[in-house]
């Protein structure tokens, strides 16, 4: 008798409700009204695949699981052309009995029947799209009288609940790889292949989907992908199990984020080696299924602390059977470490250990105590000034000036004595005197005139000669003008002098600022035609003079141009100045001023600060690094190894990678770039520095 199973399976789970027929027998046998039939139903409604989700007796209700958990529901088909379908698990191996008959339906009533001449009746009590109610007939209690049940069926998709299809899951425990499990179709006569398929890049969805096996084996129930697109988004991986009527299950969307996966396994630099001015390195191959390359760091600590821990990248390299490099460049880092990464194409890595060498390049000057900066583009000059125990004639830290070789990147010349750092300004760039070019240095009370190759001292002006020929004492700054005077200022006043060989004549004196502050933080800046810019780091606003040709000062007044400074080092308490454009820029500042007309001519965004100005004021070098980030405790992942090219006309940035991190950059005549570099992130006032030539994009 067709539908016996589902009789038999609802019979199983309202077995119960015979105790409430027992005892209700005759009422309940009176009551049982002929059920209403939905005679609008047609054969399109009923025709598809439907499973029994819950059962009715007497008004009570109760909800149907599958009796083979494994398997899904037994399910029954309302095939075309009146062919009727049963399919039943009989156990977990969920190897599935078909039984086959026939169906018509005529006036809301389902009638079954087999070539056996056995047939059962369904009226149709209800039918939506989403449940299909049919009565039927069964006699729970074995009392000869049959008893009216209603079966609730809902549609069902033999497809998506295959249970082969659906077990089709990626193998967590296999964290570094793609790689998908599924039951064993135990069916063999009938079945055909299994297919995976994995989604587009971008996309999770079965359609367009590529078709990565096929699988005739039924007993193969696992797949790698060892060949997915190197991807950021997640990649979409699905199962198809066909017998031979075709397919019979299709599993969801497994979503796969890739950049998850681990790299496992052992992964050594082995050695790493000084030969001569370069280092040797030597790693062990690692073979990953998704490898994309290595990448050989240089850093400053082995990795155990990481919140000083640094490192940058040296480069890559694309095939993993390649296991040495050649560092021909070594780090700007006194005794560097290095290490060597391996990614995958998702962008996850492991590293190797960190190797040590004992190396220091010779283009690093210091540590140094830096106070103050100059730059000579005719000389290719880098003046320092600062406490060091680099010249040779010192036993411990002095205040000396040093000179660097910017296109050597060499430590050519030091003072020979201590240049006594009381001055707020402890020396100018060279000036081009009659007498030929010097640097001046500033002992507050006395001058002293140095070569500015050899940074030998040629005479200097003492503090009795300054003091009693012209009241002169506590030098603050002092600069020589365009048409050969030299203008000094101290707390107070402003002096121009003519010199004369190893004279001086005073031509002018004017008080510059009416209050004084009294910390000797004043300074000047020769801008335009022999204008002298005195500014105060804590004042908003600054005092111009005009220097005439016979030494005199005129035009005093007050512009609207700072010559502030948030920062209490010296070097960083400076301007930037195009003599060809007539443009300034304050250290660390955002706004570039004209000097012709004291107005603002751009402004970069409030993250950047200036470290330097282009000679013809195209762009500002500029940062993302707060000046005031060395010495301090800030993390090195803040920190960028860049130079920013801030573009005046157009507002554009280009980022230029640099060797160090770049505390001052600037332009020479020939249009090099160069910058003043610190190598490492270090809570400490002392620090090596660098001069590196930024290659131009």
């Amino acid at each position: 008798m067709m539908f016996k199973r589902y009789r038999y399976f609802i019979f199983c789970l309202l077995i119960f409700f015979s105790c409430s027929k027992e005892e209700n027998n005759s009422t309940a046998e009176e009551g049982i009204d002929k059920p209403q039939v939905d005679t609008n139903v047609t054969n399109e409604d009923i025709e598809g695949a439907w499973y029994v989700h819950a059962g009715e007796y007497m008004g009570d209700i109760i909800q149907v699981a599958p009796r083979f958990a494994a398997c899904g529901y037994d399910y029954l088909v309302f095939e075309e052309k009146g062919v009727y379908k049963e399919v039943l698990y009989n156990n977990n191996d969920c190897i599935s009995e078909k039984e086959f008959a026939n169906w018509v339906l005529k006036d809301g009533l389902i009638t079954i029947s087999n070539a056996q001449g056995e047939k059962e009746e369904l009226p149709v009590i209800e039918f939506q799209p989403s449940e299909l109610v049919v009565n039927f007939k069964f006699d729970i209690d074995n009392d000869g009288s049959e008893d009216s049940l209603k079966a609730y069926l809902r549609p069902y998709d033999p497809v998506s609940n295959n249970h082969i299809a659906n077990s089709f899951v990626r193998l967590s425990e296999e964290t570094g790889l793609l790689k998908f499990n599924w039951k064993e179709e135990t069916d063999i006569e009938s079945f055909n292949a299994y297919e995976v398929y994995r989604s587009q890049d971008g996309e999770c969805s079965k359609e367009g989907a590529i078709l990565l096996a096929e699988i005739k084996d039924s007993g193969t129930t696992t797949f790698v992908d060892y060949d997915p697109p190197a991807t950021q988004n997640n990649l979409c991986y699905f199962l198809r199990v066909y017998t031979k009527e075709g397919m019979v299950g299709e599993s969801e969307l497994v979503n796969v984020n890739p950049k998850e996966l681990t790299m496992d396994g052992a992964f050594y630099l082995n050695s790493a080696n000084l030969e001569g001015e370069n280092v040797l390195l030597n790693w062990s191959e690692y073979n990953n299924p998704y490898f994309s390359h290595y990448e050989i760091v240089y850093a400053n600590s082995d990795g155990s602390n990481l919140l000083f821990h640094e490192e940058d990248s040296i480069i890559s390299i694309d095939a993993y059977t390649e296991t040495s490099f050649l560092d021909t460049d070594p780090p700007y880092i006194e005794n560097p470490f290095f290490a060597i990464y391996a990614y995958n194409i998702f962008g996850a890595s492991v590293v190797s250990n960190y190797e040590q060498i004992t190396f220091r390049r010779k283009e690093l000057t210091g540590p140094i105590w830096l106070s103050h900066i100059e730059i000579d583009v005719y000389e290719a000059s880098v003046y320092l000034h600062g406490v060091s125990s680099i010249p040779d004639w010192s036993d411990y830290g002095v205040n000396a000036v040093l000179r660097i070789d910017y296109n050597e990147g060499l430590l050519k010349s030091t003072t020979s004595d201590e240049v006594y750092v009381a001055g707020e300004f402890p020396f100018r760039k060279p000036f081009n005197f009659p007498e030929g070019k010097e640097l001046v240095t500033n002992g507050q009370s006395n001058l002293h005139f140095l070569h500015p190759i050899t940074l030998t001292e040629n005479f200097s002006f003492g503090s009795f000669y300054l003091y009693e020929e012209f009241g002169l004492s506590g030098i603050i700054d002092y600069t020589y003008t365009d048409n050969g005077f030299l203008v000094i200022i101290n707390a107070s006043d402003i002096f121009v002098f003519q010199r004369m060989g190893e004279e001086l004549i005073l031509l002018d004196k004017q008080i510059h600022y009416e209050n004084h502050q009294g910390d000797n933080l004043e300074r000047l800046l020769q801008v335009n035609e022999n204008e002298i810019i005195i500014g105060h780091k804590n004042e908003p606003n600054s005092m111009l003079f005009k220097v005439d040709e016979n030494g005199l000062l005129q035009n005093k007044r007050v512009i609207s141009i700072p010559l502030s400074s948030n920062y209490s080092a010296k070097y960083k308490n400076a301007s930037f100045y195009s003599e060809s454009n007539n443009s300034l820029i304050n250290y660390g500042d955002r706004t570039l001023y004209s000097t012709l007309t004291f107005q603002d001519e751009a402004q970069m965004p409030d993250e950047l600060f200036a470290l330097g100005l282009g000679q013809n004021s195209n762009y500002i070098f500029a940062s993302t690094n707060d000046p005031d980030w060395y010495g301090s405790d800030i993390k090195t992942q803040f920190l960028k190894r860049e130079v920013l090219m801030f573009d005046i006309e157009t507002g554009q940035v280009t980022a230029i990678k640099t060797k160090g991190y770049p505390i001052w950059v600037f332009e020479n005549n020939s249009g090099e770039i160069f910058s003043i570099s610190i190598p490492e992130n270090q809570i400490i006032t002392e620090f090596d520095v660098f001069v590196e030539k930024i290659e131009m994009p």
